[in-house]
């Protein structure tokens, strides 16, 4: 079975003190980023979120508990069914233990609940309102476990650098091309974020070692989405 890649790099979306509640505010910095952008090719696509990033608040010296948010949505084709691996890796973990001394997210594969949806009717929620899985902090939905080991989430680390999810890509939500939910559809959602997931109390934790500097505390991540 030939391969098919879709890579997703993500960038720099500036998010303001305002925004977090006082971000920074031991530090003087002007906040952290959290951007995306995408190409897709073979069939698959991302896309990028649009509001309702992760989000956090680094207090030099200090514990600190992460904020959930979406990264991307991606598109998987519905025809030829089968296993994808999504791997989501963190560029930048060089620049970031300088400013960290652990910053363990946790990762979920999750898709859209069919309540409140009609088939060849009902059109999802857009990325550009905040996704389908959650809103603002991915704890809505439905989890996607791995398809391999039944894990609901995966922690990423600095140490380590990247998670891989396996998922059947008959688990996604059914759309047709306009994104309208429909059980016959051509393609399937899932999204990938930082969540809450069930039965926990936080989406991640971390520690700040140095907050002087706001690009250091700042994650940049690539998604890479294979068939199996």
């Amino acid at each position: 079975m030939s391969k098919k890649l879709v890579t997703m790099i993500v960038g720099l979306l500036l998010v303001s003190t305002a925004g977090l509640g006082g971000l920074f505010a031991q530090a003087g910095t002007s906040g952290v980023s959290v951007s995306t952008s995408g190409t897709a090719q073979s069939g698959a696509t991302v896309t990028t979120w649009a509001v309702g990033s992760p989000s956090w608040s680094p207090i030099e010296g200090a514990v600190g508990v992460i904020n959930g948010g979406g990264i991307a949505r991606i598109h998987l084709p519905t025809s030829p069914a089968g296993k994808w691996a999504i791997t989501l890796f963190l560029d930048d973990p060089n620049e970031m233990v300088s400013a960290y001394s652990f910053w363990n997210p946790k990762i979920q594969i999750r898709t859209i609940s069919t309540s409140g949806l009609t088939s060849g009717t009902t059109s999802i929620p857009t990325v550009s309102s905040g996704g389908s899985a959650s809103a603002s902090t991915f704890t809505g939905g439905t989890e996607v476990p791995d398809a391999l080991t039944s894990d609901a989430f995966q922690i990423l680390t600095l140490s380590k650098g990247f998670v891989t999810f396996v998922v059947d890509s008959s688990d996604g939500l059914p759309v047709d091309t306009s994104d309208v939910y429909d059980t016959g559809g051509e393609n399937r959602v899932f999204e990938i974020g930082i969540s809450t997931p069930a039965g926990t109390s936080n989406a991640g934790t971390f520690f700040t070692k140095d907050a002087s500097d706001a690009d250091s505390m700042s994650p940049e991540f690539s998604i890479e989405v294979r068939q199996q």
